[in-house]
């Protein structure tokens, strides 16, 4: 039983409030992290050519399901579904306005390269958001996914005709297909100027009779992941996200294969592919029924060309007409498309908000410096100044029970040594504990002031777990430098400079604290230089840059105290200095 008023008790609810922020932390990074694998050093991607298949597609091995149908009606782009229609040779089709360039092939009339003009990573190239896995898995966004197999199998290695058109300010392509037996798909693509978005029609047919919905895919993957992205686990790999019911659902990649189904009695608003910074997300005009996400384990040759353990893909069933958004994920863009889109950012509904705040300051300053480093540092004393109020008192309590503590140790230190005599009976710490309460009282300290200490710190922890969701993935700090050797502030400073030297300014700020604490209280601050340099090591430049700005302010914040106390401390000596000479000469006279 810890004895009350004793240093021990205090820091051990102390050790328990700064386990629990710490333990906090760890989680966060343990679930929300992804852990990426390294990328290996491979050559580029081979541009979109022909994939080794073969050049006419199967016959049919399932003759009755296949056949054709008494139904020859025209619907949905197939002019003439009793006539066969095919291409002759296989070949690319491109449309681009001045946001994307999308690359398709006629076999299987897929989507193989999806560029956004403006955002090409430093080290990586053009930025697709049609995964590396694709090629690696040969499978491509908008193909057929039927139960059908061997009809899915026909489609996707089928040579589809083409038709171009330019029209209304806007590109177009018509992918179509029929076989003999009435078995085919239709795809009209249109992408209009200035848009970051394409409009699908689609129909499929089968033995002759329409297929609705369209049962589309999206994958396998999404996007890929340049070398320091794939190094940095806070770095998210492809994920889906859908609006079920007006509810945000992410779902997040496993690593063992597995299919998930999702939809309510509202349906499924909208369903995207996503990471960090880009979203591919299919609109319908009416919700959809369901929306499917299939696991893909990948096999270890496949990792060595690919870093992930998994890569996910989007089964949609999807109507006629479809909107395609391929966009990046800047907030107002998101905010424009009304709806909850902006859940996209991925936030989270708690931190939220916090960080809509933050990135609205953050966006404000960038108006004022331009650059988003310099903006984060004005940030991290606006958030300063807000906070100041709480976290001057806390240390300035901190600070009078240092001193208090330090000033009465020699009767505290008799008190334990008279009651280690007596015994350690019940009894005795009782009384032991009463009299250190009345000492306590009788010179104003509150022996529970030192759990204050870490109140500066605590306050602060939503604003560090809201800027350590924020920071990764807002695309406007992708790429975006602050000096030097920073030049990307969503990533890792390449040679731990500010996470270092945040550590270092953190055991200067706990020696500068360290006089006024005791036992397992001193210990724990002496751990958080060591746990924080240890989590940022890797995390987003612009978060160890908040982090080291907000620890030299508060080491200028407790110089100042420090100071003050100094200076009156050093008054209160002069006056007991000079207050027996001056009763003397009362005395005298």
């Amino acid at each position: 039983m810890e004895q009350l008023g004793q240093s021990d008790e205090s820091p051990f609810r102390l050790l328990l409030a700064f386990g629990l922020a710490l333990l906090i932390i760890t989680a966060w990074q343990s679930f929300f992290g992804p852990k990426n694998r390294p990328v290996p050093e491979t050559g580029p991607r081979q541009e979109a050519e022909t994939p080794a298949r073969p050049e006419e597609p199967p016959a049919p091995t399932e003759g009755g399901p296949l056949e054709r149908s008494e139904d020859p009606e025209n619907e949905n782009g197939i002019e003439n579904p009793s006539e066969a229609l095919s291409a002759g040779a296989a070949e690319e089709v491109i449309l681009e306005n001045d946001r994307l360039r999308l690359v398709f092939h006629n076999r299987g009339a897929v989507l193989t390269h999806a560029y956004l003009k403006g955002y090409e990573d430093k080290d990586g190239g053009d930025n697709d958001l049609v995964s590396p896995a694709c090629d690696l898995l040969e499978a491509y966004p908008l193909a057929v996914v039927t139960e059908d197999q061997t009809y899915n199998t026909m489609l996707n290695e089928a040579l589809f005709h083409v038709e171009r058109s330019e029209a209304d300010g806007a590109s177009s392509v018509i992918f179509r297909y029929m076989d003999e037996h009435g078995n085919g798909a239709a795809k009209t693509v249109v992408l209009p100027d200035g848009e970051g978005a394409l409009d699908l029609t689609l129909s499929l047919h089968r033995a002759g009779g329409e297929i609705s919905p369209v049962p589309i895919r999206w994958g396998p993957g999404f996007a890929g992941l340049t070398k320091l992205q794939a190094r940095n686990p806070y770095n998210q790999q492809d994920y889906a996200a859908l609006s079920l019911g007006g509810s945000f659902k992410k779902v997040r990649k496993a690593k063992k294969a597995k299919i998930q189904e999702y939809g309510t009695d509202t349906g499924v608003e909208w369903a995207a592919a996503s990471n960090n910074y880009f979203a591919a997300v299919f609109v319908p005009e009416a919700p959809l029924p369901q929306a499917t996400v299939v696991h893909i384990p990948l096999t270890d040759e496949q990792k060595e060309l690919f870093p992930a353990d998994s890569v996910i893909a989007l089964d949609l069933p999807l109507p006629e007409h479809v909107r395609l958004h391929l966009i990046p994920k800047r907030y107002a863009l998101l905010r424009e498309m009304g709806g909850n889109f902006t859940r996209l950012a991925d936030w989270g509904r708690f931190l939220g908000p916090i960080c809509v705040v933050l990135f609205w300051g953050m966006e404000k300053l960038h108006s004022f410096t331009g650059n988003y480093g310099f903006s984060i540092i004005l940030l991290t004393l606006v958030v300063k100044l807000l906070f100041f109020p709480f976290t001057h008192k806390s240390m300035v309590m901190m600070k009078q029970m240092g001193e208090g503590m330090k000033k009465l140790q020699p009767q505290v230190d008799r008190l334990k040594a008279k009651y280690k005599k007596l015994g350690q009976s019940m009894e005795n710490r009782q009384k032991m504990n009463e009299e250190m309460m009345a000492l306590y009282q009788r010179e104003g300290i509150n022996p529970m002031a030192n759990m204050a200490g870490c109140l500066p710190i605590l306050l602060q922890m939503p604003i560090f777990f809201a800027l350590f969701t924020l920071l990764p993935r807002s695309i406007e700090l992708r790429g975006a430098p602050f000096v030097m050797w920073i030049q990307d502030l969503s990533i890792y400073d390449p040679y731990f400079i500010t996470p270092i030297g945040m550590g270092v300014a953190m055991c200067f700020s706990t020696l500068m604290t360290s006089s006024q604490m005791q036992g397992a209280q001193k210990t724990m601050m002496w751990m958080m230089p060591v746990f924080f340099t240890f989590i940022c090591l890797r995390a987003p430049a612009g978060l160890t840059i908040y982090w080291l700005t907000n620890t030299l302010l508060s080491m200028v914040q407790q110089g100042l105290i420090n100071r003050q106390f100094r200076v009156k401390k050093e008054a209160e000596q002069k006056s007991r200095k000079s207050t027996p000479k001056k009763q003397s000469k009362k005395s005298h006279g």
